[in-house]
């Protein structure tokens, strides 16, 4: 362990891996916190952006796994992660999508049909920058791109907002761009499309945060989903099964 700086304790980071829904009861306290964290920092985003738009909780409800940074108790950053099969038609409908043509799919799924994507690269503002030697940004993206690389998926999506740095961060990893500077809610929020290929991954991890993510991983916390089922409808489901 280190001390990074006088008042930020290597010891106090954590990994936790929440589902986007119906997380174990358990686990309630994370869950709440990264959706905090998330709400407020898309809300802002969404004001500096002027985007006429609410923000709606199923955003964050509807993903596989979302990666959190936890500082002590509070999340601090976060990445979404939602697991996708182009073999079903609705995937590239899906409003994700919405900037993407089938030349852009083509390329997406040249190494097989299903995609993990990535969307909402998400940091506290107190944490923006670099605190101290560490990068929280590159923190929760080390924790993503691991995620990515014990998956079976062989390409993960990388669309970038270039107004934030993300674009040059994903670069160092091998990320291959499709289509650059595409307006996305309007032409204050430019974005770059692409995806990080499993087998043309390049490590660009910065060496300080190589070793803390690598001790973070491996004692990383991942909170079960539970079925939600109402009480009330257990005997109901019961019966239809029979």
């Amino acid at each position: 362990m280190s001390t990074l700086t006088n008042l930020i304790q290597e010891e106090n980071f954590k990994f936790v891996s929440l589902p986007g829904s119906d997380p174990d009861p358990k686990y309630l306290e994370y869950y709440n916190s990264a959706y905090e964290c998330w709400y407020k920092v898309w809300s802002e985003a969404y004001k500096e952006l002027d985007v006429n738009k609410r923000l709606h909780s199923d955003d964050f409800t509807r993903q596989t796994e979302i990666n959190c940074v936890f500082y002590g108790s509070k999340c601090i950053a976060l990445l979404f992660l939602k697991w996708a099969d182009f073999k079903a038609d609705a995937t590239k409908n899906d409003s994700y999508f919405k900037l993407w043509t089938d030349n852009e799919f083509e390329q997406l799924t040249k190494y097989g049909p299903e995609v993990i994507i990535i969307s909402n690269t998400t940091v506290a503002k107190e944490w923006r920058g670099t605190q101290s030697k560490l990068s929280i940004k590159d923190l929760v993206l080390y924790f993503t791109i691991r995620r990515f690389l014990t998956s079976s998926s062989p390409a993960m999506t990388a669309v970038t907002r270039n107004a934030r740095g993300v674009d040059k961060l994903i670069e160092r990893f091998g990320a291959v761009m499709f289509k650059e500077n595409v307006p996305n809610f309007n032409d204050k929020d430019l974005v770059n499309l692409g995806a990080f290929y499993k087998k043309d991954m390049t490590d660009g991890t910065d060496p300080v945060v190589a070793e803390i993510g690598k001790r973070l991983w491996d004692k990383m916390i991942v909170v079960p989903r539970t079925k939600f089922v109402i009480p009330a409808e257990e005997e109901t489901l019961q019966k239809i099964a029979v």
